[in-house]
């Protein structure tokens, strides 16, 4: 699987995300991306998230998605939301809409910015009227860890699920001053969830990997490391991230995950055209870390399973 960083510009301006790169690069042209999924596809991939910034931004995104499908992969896309209505022409071919939401309008607007609810409402509302499959992403900060509930609510009455998260590590981060959830806070959630997917409420993450969150020994934002004794205590499987999913970001280099994305101390990029991809994809592969409070590389596992192939078909017959 790639994630595929169309453009590091965005039209919102929410405080913890990570990709704030606006304008740092001159975006690549629709033919470097039709070459880059050209080598992801002669290396096996199957799957193709389209992210940014704010990928309905970039000039080209829709030959992007199109080409994306002939090579036969399946097409993911992220966005905000704000620019579904003018372009939903270009949402109808793709195979799964996840829209960022992060609560009701006095949550959200104050993580994604004043008036960003009604944008990203309506371009929701848009979507479903056009029977996109689409799913929520929602970022938890102090602003809106109280609209967990609200949320789940308003993704029932719209058939979509949500995926929780905390803001990953990066400068940004900072700015957002008290904002920040604490372990203490984010373990409270996290409880919360696990009792509330138990209740059969619409959360993507399975329960282990809920579990994996309660039960990790360090702050959520320090890594385990594989020379640290007894570092298999975390998890028994090493984090599949980097091996088996990839980011590339607006430039073209590439990126293990988004834990590392602001670690130059731990990862330095490769770029796939400076480099070359076998360089860029071996410095993704050999990692110092083994696993982090991140429930993705856990999922991803668990989906390999019996029992997760089993969860995965029942999430993924109500995103139809």
């Amino acid at each position: 699987m790639a994630l595929l960083f169309l453009t590091s510009r965005c039209n919102l301006n929410c405080g913890y995300c990570f990709a704030e790169h606006r304008g740092e690069f001159k975006d690549l042209s629709v033919d470097q991306w039709k070459d880059v999924i050209d080598e992801l596809k002669r290396r096996g991939t199957e799957l193709i998230f389209l992210m940014g910034g704010e990928p309905l931004l970039y000039d080209g995104f829709g030959e992007v998605i199109e080409y994306v499908k002939q090579k036969g992969i399946q097409c993911h896309l992220t966005t905000n939301g704000v620019l579904i209505p003018q372009l939903i022409e270009e949402m109808k071919k793709v195979d799964l809409l996840m829209v960022s939401l992060d609560g009701n309008k006095a949550g959200n607007d104050l993580n994604r910015g004043e008036g960003s609810f009604a944008k990203i409402t309506r371009g929701i509302e848009v979507a479903k009227e056009n029977d996109i499959p689409l799913r929520i992403n929602c970022v938890l900060t102090r602003n809106n860890v109280g609209d967990v509930e609200w949320l789940l609510d308003y993704a029932e009455k719209i058939k979509a699920y949500v995926g929780f998260t905390i803001p990953a590590k990066c400068p940004e981060l900072n700015s957002m001053g008290n904002m920040v959830l604490s372990n203490e806070e984010i373990s409270e959630v996290h409880k919360k969830l696990l009792e509330l997917k138990r209740k059969g409420r619409k959360i993507t993450l399975s329960e282990r990997s809920i579990k994996h969150i309660l039960s990790y020994p360090k702050h959520f934002h320090e890594i385990v490391y594989k020379d640290e004794a007894n570092y298999k205590e975390a998890s028994a499987d090493e984090c599949c991230y980097g091996r088996y999913i990839i980011f590339v970001d607006a430039e073209g280099s590439i990126y293990p995950c988004t834990t590392l994305w602001e670690c130059p101390e731990v990862y330095k990029p490769r770029n796939v055209f400076r480099d070359g991809w076998d360089e860029a994809l071996r410095n993704a592969q050999e990692l110092p870390c083994w696993i982090c409070y991140c429930a993705g590389g856990v999922e991803w596992d668990y989906m390999t399973s019996f029992r997760g192939i089993i969860h995965a078909l029942r999430f993924s017959l109500t995103q139809v």
